[in-house]
């Protein structure tokens, strides 16, 4: 009863409901995230000189998609989205293909066969929990029991979602294969950061979700005139699932190399 008594904290007919729980606590004794800003949650041992990204979920959320479409709202206001592309200074293209992109290519298409094949065994078996059902009961009327009912439409759902998974377990196998065939070179934009300088490194995006930012080249971490040189300079890239897969939290990568 405690648990649905929180969904009657949605105002609307609909929404999302979200409930943060096992928060730790900092050596202040204060919890991890503060919720004393207004329209925003925050680290509470945040760093002045860090990045705003990683002490602010409001900013976090602004550079979240590389080309954001949908609106997000934080604590009841609208979180202005930024296309972090357009907002670098002498922006610089540059294409580098490496050698092992095949490879990789190769690999995701030899997964993707092998994660068809496994839901087409998923697909036929529910497809036959629901043909041995119907030739069970065949003759009776099903809809007039309810406990029949419901049984035929839980195995009939069972159907339908494993047809939808295997749609598109062929649709990315597609695309794997034709990464195979043809590898695409990956794109990285460089550029300068000038209303923040002090936020630099690359900005590591895979289909369109950011999943590390930031991350320091090896002459931005040395401490020499040349790494004066380089900071405000932002690199952004969008990496393909056939060459890094992110982890499930989407905050780092699986296969790094």
């Amino acid at each position: 009863d405690a648990l649905f008594e929180q969904f009657e904290r949605i105002g609307g007919p609909s929404g999302t409901l979200i409930v943060l729980f096992n928060m730790r606590r900092i050596e202040t004794g204060d919890f991890e995230l503060n919720f004393d800003t207004p329209y925003d949650v925050r680290l509470s041992s945040f760093e002045e000189q860090r990045e705003e990204e990683r002490n602010s979920l409001r900013a976090y959320l602004s550079v979240l998609y590389l080309n954001p479409r949908m609106k997000v709202y934080l604590r009841g206001k609208k979180v202005l989205t930024r296309r972090i592309l357009s907002t670098l200074l002498y922006p610089y293209k540059y294409s580098y293909t490496a050698k092992n992109l095949k490879a990789c290519a190769t690999k995701e298409f030899e997964r993707c066969e092998q994660k068809v094949k496994e839901v087409k065994e998923m697909l036929r078996m529910s497809s036959s929990a629901l043909g041995e059902f119907e030739a069970k009961h065949r003759g009776q009327n099903i809809h007039a029991n309810k406990t029949l009912r419901i049984e035929q439409r839980l195995l009939a759902k069972a159907r339908a979602d494993m047809e939808a998974k295997k749609e598109q377990a062929e649709k990315r196998a597609s695309l794997a294969l034709k990464a195979k065939n043809n590898p695409i070179p990956l794109t990285f934009y460089f550029g300068i950061n000038i209303h923040h300088r002090n936020r630099y490194g690359c900005m590591l995006y895979n289909n369109g979700r950011l999943i590390e930012m930031y991350v320091k080249a090896a002459v931005q971490k040395e401490k020499n005139d040349l790494m004066m040189k380089c900071l405000g300079v932002v690199g952004v890239v969008d990496v393909p699932y056939s060459i890094l897969e992110p982890t499930h939290n989407k905050q780092s990568f699986e296969n790094k190399r």
